[in-house]
């Protein structure tokens, strides 16, 4: 049985796949099956996979295209592995990736899910940046309110946990499979890069880049208003707070999005701040690059 279950789902990718797959086989001290779902690719993807011969490798394919998400769950299905890891096909591992994340969660049993920082790369493999990520368990679920605290390719979760992504989704799955598991789950991130994120112009996350924030915006406010539902925040409220904070220069916070960022740092401090503190902490929820899938300002002075 293999310790760790890697999924990489596909559509039209092989310009990336190879080397997608091939930083998962050279995985340094694990056992690990990769697991491919081709979603019914055209670009010859299928004939790829067929030419691959690892005994590690199990290949699925879908006779139509049903989406990511969907068949990522066609992959969580198939699984074995007491752990399950996500790569997306354009990305590549370092290859101590699963060997120090599984390490981790060895060490820290309460943990059930663990990503890590990555590096940008562009689609020549050129290094563009690095991508820090919040870290601690109180950091990761303050930024699941307002944006994605996780880089997708970056995760590992224990099987046990029985994820599964809502398959009626082609955007944002990742993002509202996080909110949920932040529901049963304490989650951690590495602050090393353990994997080389692409960003390249016809990503998913270039092509539908608007649409998926969007969606952001809804599952934070859906987040939200779970948690505070007399502050009435809904999705717009976050687009206000997320376009205040992408002004990075000092202007009035929009009256509802104050009363979110008071609701958060309350939830944190216990105290009301003072209006530069609360601006500060605003910032700073958005200070990873990449919260939306680009580059996001950088955070004022706290």
């Amino acid at each position: 049985m293999p310790t760790v279950s890697v999924l990489i789902t596909t559509f039209e990718g092989l310009r990336f796949l190879p080397g997608a797959i091939a930083s998962v086989l050279s995985q340094r001290d694990v056992e690990l099956e990769c697991i491919v779902v081709d979603d019914a690719s055209t670009d010859g993807t299928g004939a790829f996979l067929e030419g691959l011969d690892d005994r590690r490798l199990v290949v699925l394919r879908n006779e139509v295209n049903l989406g990511p998400f969907a068949s990522a769950n066609r992959g969580l299905e198939r699984a074995r592995g007491a752990f399950m890891a996500r790569l997306d096909a354009d990305d590549v591992c370092r290859p101590d990736r699963l060997a120090q994340q599984v390490a981790f969660l060895e060490r820290h049993p309460a943990v059930g899910l663990v990503g890590s920082e990555c590096e940008r790369i562009d689609e020549h493999g050129r290094v563009m940046g690095h991508q820090p990520v919040p870290e601690g368990d109180l950091a990761i679920r303050l930024r699941a309110l307002v944006a994605s605290p996780f880089i997708h390719s970056t995760v590992v979760w224990r099987s046990s946990l029985g994820l599964r992504y809502d398959g009626t989704l082609r955007l944002a799955g990742d993002y509202e499979l996080w909110t949920r598991a932040l529901e049963q789950t304490r989650v951690a991130n590495l602050p090393v890069p353990l994997v080389q994120y692409r960003v390249w112009p016809q990503s998913l996350s270039a092509k539908q880049g608007e649409q998926q924030r969007e969606l952001h915006d809804e599952f934070a406010a859906r987040t939200c208003a779970r948690q505070w539902p007399a502050l009435g925040i809904d999705a717009s409220t976050v687009r206000q707070l997320r376009a205040w904070c992408a002004l990075g220069q000092p202007a009035p916070m929009p009256p509802a999005a104050r009363r979110l960022v008071e609701a958060l740092r309350h939830a944190v401090l216990g105290a009301s701040p003072s209006d530069a503190a609360l601006d500060s902490f605003a910032r700073a929820l958005f200070s990873a690059p990449g919260a939306y899938g680009q580059p996001a300002p950088a955070a004022a002075p706290t």
